[in-house]
């Protein structure tokens, strides 16, 4: 989607009358054929689901770390999830 159609959808969406510009925005960007992110995050996990399991002896974060490509929005989570912070014990 270039700028001019950016402007465009904008300049609809705030001249709106009773919907919110944020549901005017996901209408214009589904009316462009654009993906949104729940879409998005369905097919990668549709992906994520049909991959062969690995072994219970394999690495998690080796693995997210060298599938990160292929499951970039469930890799940015995993980080989130399965990092865990450092602690100092005296």
């Amino acid at each position: 989607m270039n700028h001019a159609n950016v402007a465009s959808a904008l300049s609809t969406c705030s001249s709106l009358q009773g919907v919110s510009i944020k549901h005017a925005h996901h209408q214009q960007m589904q009316q462009a054929g654009v993906p949104s992110l729940t879409d998005l995050a369905e097919v990668e996990l549709s992906k994520y689901v049909a991959a062969p399991c690995q072994p219970r002896a394999s690495d998690p974060l080796t693995w997210w770390h060298d599938n990160m490509a292929r499951f970039p929005l469930l890799s940015a989570a995993t980080r989130r999830y399965l990092a865990a912070p450092a602690m100092i014990t005296q």
